[in-house]
């Protein structure tokens, strides 16, 4: 009932630290969750993105990209394209072996950092959230969708959210089970696409796609 009152993740209140700061402590259950992690992104998200022309992009930057497989697996899908991955330091750091066995880790760069604090890459055509942004509230992913609009600048580039599309109102939808439990961990939520637009309203981007239901890929550009 605590995140149901006041909005807050009940796992800080019980805890008495954050989902992450808990993976940043407890190394087992970290390696843990980004294994968990990696499997989902090579079951589910190539399936959603083999349609979503990326082969338009020169340079892609994946940002909580973990440990670089999608990434990987997009610049073997382009030859001439490069990338830049960006994850918290404990992250990125198990990304070389995935980049090397994939031979795309000479057209990488890794940067550990956050991006809520540390600078957003610049320079880039587009710009990748692939399951990110759910774990985070409006406000918080408000702060992060500025400062990838920053580093856009005057560009052409794009930005990519992988991510879920709720059903409006009563209709079912696993989504909505999906949102309570990313309240409760991280005072994060899925969205309806009303609500993904008015994000986007708010920090300078406008959707440019029909997006589908349940995990599917949002496109925007800066405007």
């Amino acid at each position: 009932m605590h995140s149901v009152r006041t909005g807050e993740p009940a796992f800080s209140q019980v805890f008495d630290t954050s989902f992450f700061e808990h993976l940043e402590r407890t190394p087992e259950a970290g390696q843990f969750f980004e294994r968990f992690m990696a499997h989902w992104s090579r079951r589910l998200v190539l399936e959603g993105l083999a349609d979503k022309g990326m082969e338009r992009f020169s340079h892609i930057v994946d940002l909580g990209g973990g440990d670089g497989w999608f990434l990987a697996q997009v610049l073997q899908r382009n030859p001439g394209a490069t990338g830049t991955l960006m994850d918290l330091p404990r992250v990125a750091a198990s990304a070389r072996p995935v980049l090397e066995e994939a031979g795309v880790v000479d057209r990488v760069t890794v940067v550990p950092g956050d991006f809520f604090t540390d600078p957003i890459p610049t320079g880039c055509d587009a710009y990748f959230f692939k399951g990110v942004l759910h774990n985070w509230s409006d406000e918080k992913v408000t702060t992060v969708l500025r400062r990838v609009r920053e580093a856009i600048g005057d560009s052409d580039a794009r930005l990519l959210i992988f991510d879920q599309v709720m059903a409006p109102e009563n209709e079912w939808d696993h989504a909505k089970l999906l949102d309570i439990d990313m309240l409760v961990l991280f005072g994060g939520r899925e969205r309806a696409l009303a609500e993904w637009q008015q994000l986007f309203s708010r920090t300078g981007f406008e959707l440019v796609n029909a997006p589908a239901r349940t995990w599917t890929t949002l496109e925007c550009r800066a405007v």
